[in-house]
């Protein structure tokens, strides 16, 4: 999970230079694939956070 959240293929420029040539199978792949993993990822951060206290 780590290794995909840092790599940079270049997906933000194509989305946003190239819109017309996104590959939207690959886009419903992420939607499908990716998103949720990124869900779990924030909901054990979350679930691990403890607030300095003051």
């Amino acid at each position: 999970m780590q290794k995909s959240l840092e790599r940079d293929d270049g997906t933000r420029d194509k989305l946003i230079h190239e819109y017309l040539g996104v590959d939207l199978k690959k886009v419903w792949k992420t939607i499908k694939e990716d998103i949720p993993k990124l869900k779990l990822l924030f909901e054990e951060i979350v679930g691990n956070y403890k607030p300095k206290q003051a």
